[in-house]
């Protein structure tokens, strides 16, 4: 008799977990999920790098735009008006200020190469920076699916621990009493072992998700508002 009631224990604690698995989704708070996968995006130390990176690319582009002045090479020359136009010391036809401008042919081929090269390593750097985000974003929500599967988990294993403590403790009181057998009283007492073993196991698993989570968005989720 005793066997037969451990056993239907055992089902109801069964057709709870289940019932427990079958309603994740609806412990999901997706307005939270948003916020988590923001702070992912603002904290998280690669996604920072990868912000530089763009910008130093972005830079690279206006640098090289602006260096198309590097071809012409402006030059003057100033010549008393007062002194003879040619002599030994001044052979120049005309005195005055004198005015030149030199152009680099080779500049003015290379350089629109250098700023298509530069705008396409942006273009690269941005669609890669696209990528991570995909990822990073996908990263944060199976880890925050993770750490409520692990919560949700963790509850049923506190109340299956504590079942199992209270059947245990009120068989212990009958066995003492003769009015069950070792056999029963032994089975009771291992139920008791493998509950708090298994809760023990699902506290580590819940902690782990919850460390890695953090780790993404850069802070406690106990400061998630």
């Amino acid at each position: 008799m005793m066997k037969k009631q451990l056993l239907t224990t055992i089902l109801i604690g069964v057709c709870f977990s289940l019932t427990a698995q079958e309603s994740l989704i609806a412990s999901l708070d997706y307005a939270k999920l948003n916020k988590l996968i923001e702070l992912a995006k603002t904290n998280y130390p690669k996604r920072k790098v990868n912000e530089i990176n763009e910008k130093m690319a972005s830079s690279s582009v206006t640098m090289e735009t602006l260096n198309y002045l590097d071809m012409f090479n402006a030059h003057y020359v100033y010549r008393p008006a007062n002194r003879p136009s040619i002599d030994e010391y001044n052979p120049y036809v005309y005195n005055g200020f004198q005015f030149s401008v030199r152009f680099n042919i080779s500049n003015l081929i290379a350089k629109p190469v250098n700023v298509r090269r530069a705008k396409q390593q942006l273009k690269i750097i941005r669609l890669q920076n696209e990528d991570f985000d995909l990822m990073l974003e996908n990263d944060v929500k199976a880890k925050y699916y993770s750490y409520i599967q692990l919560t949700n988990e963790l509850k049923n294993k506190t109340l299956a621990a504590q079942d199992s403590k209270s059947l245990f403790e009120r068989l212990q009181g009958q066995f003492e009493l003769g009015e069950i057998d070792l056999d029963t009283y032994a089975q009771a007492r291992t139920d008791v072992a493998n509950t708090n073993s298994a809760l023990i196991q699902t506290e580590v698993s819940y902690l782990m998700a919850k460390d890695a989570l953090e780790e993404l968005i850069g802070v406690k989720l106990e400061e998630v508002k």
